[in-house]
């Protein structure tokens, strides 16, 4: 049966500052991959319409330097999913320029950088609704309307694990996502060494 080690040493990059010590002992037991979740829906609604991280980006800055440099030193994929708390295009922009900022101080080699944004533009969410396509509401909640789309500033898609995966499929060593289903970042790589959806999944939902 197939080994792959993955390691995530925060539940939420950025919230609570990880504890160097203890990441880089699990860095010495050769995960396969590195993967953190910068997202949660416990912070609300406000900062995804404001745009606006709810953790400071010198706590973000902390993790997401810690992570690059060992990863790198050791060859080791990193998955950030839903980047900056929000995942919007902001937060995507923010954390890559992090990291290369990060990667000059320290002097890495040179390393292929995903990022994949999430957001949406209220436009293009009301053309398709203009054309026919239901956008049905969560938990027998409304559809959505353009009454809906007038009191809205900002849309972020929830990716799944497909974007992620061609990411890893093109030689991504690093890979920024905008919002994505906690699952799906831990899903993805499994799914990329092949393991079947229904392993990759239940991994994803067990490690989340």
């Amino acid at each position: 049966m197939t080994e792959i080690r993955l390691l995530t040493p925060t539940g939420h990059l950025g919230f609570t500052m990880l504890e160097p010590e203890s990441f880089l002992r699990g860095m010495a037991q050769g995960p396969d991959f590195v993967v953190a979740d910068s997202g949660s829906s416990d912070i609300g609604p406000y900062p995804l319409g404001a745009d606006e991280p709810c953790s400071p980006v010198e706590w973000q800055t902390h993790d997401l330097e810690i992570m690059l440099v060992a990863c790198r030193r050791q060859g080791v994929p990193m998955i950030i999913g839903s980047a900056a708390d929000t995942g919007t295009d902001r937060g995507v922009d923010t954390y890559v320029q992090i990291l290369r900022t990060v990667a000059e101080r320290h002097g890495l080699p040179p390393f292929r950088l995903a990022y994949i944004y999430a957001q949406v533009s209220p436009e293009e969410v009301r053309r398709r609704l203009r054309t026919g396509v239901r956008i049905a509401g969560l938990d027998g909640r409304p559809d959505l309307t353009e009454a809906d789309l007038d009191r809205t500033d900002r849309i972020v898609a929830v990716m799944g694990a497909e974007p992620i995966v061609a990411a890893l499929e093109a030689g991504a060593e690093v890979v920024i996502c905008g919002r994505s289903s906690d699952p799906a970042i831990f899903a993805a790589p499994l799914l990329w060494k092949g393991l079947d959806p229904a392993t990759a999944y239940y991994a994803g939902k067990v490690l989340e």
